[in-house]
């Protein structure tokens, strides 16, 4: 008799479902994709079909969950320990923290005006409104610059 595959887990995207295949194959279980082409073609499937399956002969199934529980836990406790020690990325300086050029204080307000400079860039350049950066207004001398 020949054994009956079941589905051991289903993926969103086939590259996931690759890895899974190929590790499980490094340890000698043979392994099937279903619905692989399917989704590739039309990823908006995936939900709708139960995403890409990889599926093991029955007799196969505890020793493939084993090892692909394995992989998973490795990989959970990786990506947490890589995001404790990696810094944060620095942002922008608040407008509370910055500087006045010309005097000195360090109360800034946003100003949100400038609509013809807006509205002309959009109308003949088609592009957004973002590269010139956010104006900002000192509260102390009301000195208006641009900050990057």
């Amino acid at each position: 008799m020949q054994p009956k595959l079941v589905t051991l887990a289903a993926f969103n995207m086939p590259y996931q479902a690759h890895l899974a295949k190929s590790r499980l194959e490094a340890e000698g279980i043979p392994v099937f994709i279903r619905d692989e082409h399917l989704i590739s073609i039309n990823w908006f499937y995936s939900p709708a079909l139960g995403g890409v399956k990889v599926q093991v002969p029955d007799v196969h199934l505890k020793e493939a969950r084993e090892i692909l529980d394995s992989v998973s836990d490795v990989e959970l406790r990786d990506e947490e320990a890589l995001q404790a020690t990696m810094p944060e990325e620095p942002g922008p300086e608040p407008p509370e923290l910055m500087e006045c050029p010309q005097c000195g204080s360090k109360g800034f307000v946003e100003e949100l005006h400038y609509p013809v400079e807006r509205f002309l860039n959009e109308l003949l350049l088609g592009l957004p409104y973002l590269w010139l950066g956010r104006p900002l207004q000192c509260r102390a001398c009301r000195h208006t610059y641009r900050a990057q």
